[in-house]
């Protein structure tokens, strides 16, 4: 365990921003939503990637929020790129 407060401050930091940085991508989430609620009423059928365009909309907005940094000192949050389950 790492003494240094330092650290878990700048942690803390990027987790209380995340709520508000990922509250800007609610037309991409809305839009990803209403496509997957389409697909599950009654006589709708989810199947996979039916939402996909929706999904890397709301995926992209995601990554761009988290990747402003929180402060003048900060260095931005990495994210790892999704990847699709290789098929057997």
């Amino acid at each position: 365990m790492s003494g240094n407060g330092a650290v878990w401050g700048r942690v803390r930091g990027r987790l209380r921003a995340f709520p508000e940085r990922l509250a800007a991508c609610g037309a991409e989430a809305a839009a990803y939503g209403r496509c997957v609620q389409a697909s599950t009423t009654p006589g709708g059928r989810l199947t996979k990637d039916l939402c996909a365009q929706e999904f890397e909309a709301l995926r992209s907005c995601f990554a761009a929020a988290i990747l402003i940094p929180v402060g003048s000192d900060a260095e931005p949050v990495k994210v790892c790129a999704y990847r699709q389950p290789q098929q057997k």
